[in-house]
Order: structure tokens, then C-alpha cells, then sequence
């Protein structure tokens, strides 16, 4: 009987670890979710990404019809191809806001190569420009300097606002 009896224990303890095991991976998951979302990092990215939306949408509105009055055609050009660089570079630093939600772990990596991706077709974009001589590079190069400007800060102010600094134990 002492053998039935440490058997039996034996297999309900294995049942007990096999739960506990689901509990700890539960609890564990959720932990780590909220880890991941302590600092309000969630909210704080999405208002920065819907800030670099709303400078973005208001620089386009006035920055093309300004170039055009005050550089003609190829100024109203100029601020076209400039903005619609800035709203490509944007979506890619949204998507890559996107990731970082996804896999925090990730953060810099992700951050990192987004950076270059937008360096690049920054770069690209304005390098098959600057021969045509219907667009004026001096617009393109004012709304580029003017947007990224506008945008950086935009964005640090609203996620800095946004992130609350919490310090307590995990």
C-alpha cells in the first residue's frame, strides 16, 4: 500500500507540476506584458505617431500652396516631391513603431533600420530630383530640413509627455 500510496502521489504531483507549469506560463506571459506596457509605452508611441500625422498633414497644406506663390511651378513641384518623401519616410518610422509594439526586445534593431531605411530613400529620392530641372531643389531641400525638424520634435514632446516614469518593484 505505502507503494500505491507514493505512486499515486508521485502521479499527482506530476499532474501538479504540469499545472503549475501552465500557471507559471501564464503568469509569466502576463507579466511580461505588463513589463512591456509599464511606462505607458503604448500610448506614448501611438500619440507620437499620430503627431507626426497631424504636422505632417498641416506642413502639407501649407507648404505647397507657399512654395507655389512664392516659387512658381517648380516650387509648388519642389514641396510636392519634398512632402511626399516626408509622408514615405513617416509611414516607414510608423511601421517600424508598429513592430516595436509587436517585440519590445527588438527595440533597437528595429529603430536602428528604420533609421537607415529612411536615410536611404531620403538620399535616393532627392539624388533622381536634383537633375530635373521642373522641380526646384532648394524647396525640396527647405521642406525636407523643415519637416524632419517639425517632426523629431513634434514626436519627442508628445511621447515624452505622454511616458510616465513609474519606479517600483517588479
Amino acid at each position: 500500500m505505502n507503494e500505491d500510496a507514493s505512486a499515486a502521489e508521485l502521479q499527482g504531483g506530476d499532474v501538479k507540476s504540469t499545472a503549475d507549469k501552465g500557471l507559471e506560463k501564464t503568469s509569466l506571459t502576463s507579466a511580461t506584458s505588463s513589463i512591456q506596457d509599464r511606462y505607458g509605452a503604448r500610448a506614448a508611441i501611438r500619440r507620437g505617431n499620430r503627431v507626426v500625422a497631424l504636422i505632417l498633414g498641416v506642413l502639407t497644406v501649407v507648404a505647397i500652396p507657399l512654395a507655389g506663390v512664392i516659387r512658381s511651378w517648380p516650387g509648388l513641384l519642389g514641396a510636392v516631391a519634398g512632402m511626399t518623401i516626408m509622408w514615405i519616410v513617416a509611414a516607414v518610422g510608423i511601421g517600424a513603431n508598429q513592430l516595436v509594439l509587436r517585440n519590445p526586445r527588438r527595440t533597437s534593431g528595429v529603430v536602428f533600420g528604420a533609421y537607415l531605411v529612411k536615410l536611404v530613400i531620403v538620399i535616393v529620392a532627392v539624388a533622381a530630383l536634383r537633375p530635373l530641372p521642373q522641380v526646384d531643389n532648394t524647396v525640396i531641400f527647405l521642406v525636407l530640413i523643415v519637416a524632419i525638424l517639425l517632426t523629431t520634435v513634434g514626436e519627442a514632446r508628445a511621447v515624452s509627455k505622454t511616458n510616465k516614469l513609474i519606479i517600483e518593484k517588479l
